[in-house]
């Protein structure tokens, strides 16, 4: 089964900078709204209670609206889906249990809407819960498919830069989980146009980790011009073997940022995911043409 929630994000075309500035003006316009409404409510004798919360909620929702455009890339689109299924079900419940009168409609109206409101947003996010849970089940039932990974090789990196200093930084703020940093023997190799990270006896899920942290490690660019290769494989796929160098990478339309891709020597595409089983599967998409694993 597919995950319901992949692809979305793909099929909404990337934001502009026009728009990123017009929605960093719309956090900043509900905070200070929201600020000003505290200011007169706390300043009110009696305070009204339920004004005043509204107030501070309007406040936080600008501050995490911004805070949500900032790290876009990095939210999950899930945790996206459902925390606008929650602010507008509290806020339609809000408004169904302190509706207020205004100059064009009157309580009641407000009531209906909110209740309706609360309806449908509720049952978009139990839907999206539904089928959320549907398919992590199923992939648990797939955990016969999960690669077995034995593997400890010397790897490659390559980057599109000479700054020795800049890679050697990136290398240095990775926490390694299963090697020893030092017992890498990390070395920089320069090439005319580029340069090679050279890596010793590394841990093929840490390797995987560090690839993937060097790629989005500037979240607002990540460099999909990034290629990783493992001199020696030994995983074993749905009952086939893996066995060779193979070269990782991840695609630029890659909305997950919580995988790798590589391809092996003979041409075939596989995924590792990092999630939940860590699920090593064969992939048809995606493939890039394999580049022979680099001589020192």
């Amino acid at each position: 089964m597919k995950d319901p929630f992949s692809g979305i994000e793909s099929n909404f075309p990337p934001l502009t900078k026009k728009t990123l500035l017009g929605l960093y003006a719309a956090s900043a316009f509900i905070t200070v709204a929201g600020l000003f409404c505290v200011y007169n409510q706390a300043g009110d004798i009696p305070i009204d209670t339920g004004r005043l919360l509204a107030a501070v909620a309007i406040t936080l929702f600008g501050i995490a609206f911004g805070l949500c455009v900032y790290f876009r890339r990095r939210i999950p689109v899930r945790v996206k889906i459902y925390s606008a299924c929650l602010v507008f079900t509290v806020g339609s419940i809000w408004m169904a249990i302190e509706p207020r009168d205004d100059y064009r409609h009157s309580a009641e109206t407000v009531r209906f809407v909110g209740i309706a409101g609360a309806l449908l947003s509720g049952a978009a996010g139990l839907f999206a819960l539904y089928k959320d849970l549907r398919f992590h089940c199923e992939r648990r039932n797939e955990i016969d498919e999960v690669g077995e990974v034995e593997t400890i090789t010397d790897g490659v990196i390559s980057f599109n830069t000479n700054d020795e200093a800049e890679i050697m930084e990136a290398f240095d703020r990775f926490d390694f989980q299963n090697s020893q940093k030092e017992l890498l023997k990390p070395r920089i190799v320069r090439r005319e146009f580029h340069s090679l990270l050279v890596l010793h006896d590394i841990d093929y899920s840490d390797f995987c980790f560090l690839f993937n942290w060097l790629v989005y490690r500037k979240m607002a660019v990540p460099d999909y011009t990034l290629r990783g290769w493992l001199k020696e494989s030994h995983l074993e796929v749905q009952g086939n073997s893996v066995t060779g160098p193979i070269m990782l990478f991840i695609p630029s339309d890659d909305k997950e940022y919580d995988n790798v891709y590589f391809v092996s020597s003979h041409g075939k595409g596989y995924k590792q995911e990092f999630a939940y089983a860590q699920r090593l599967h064969e992939v048809n998409g995606h493939a890039v043409p394999y580049e022979p694993y680099p001589e020192m």
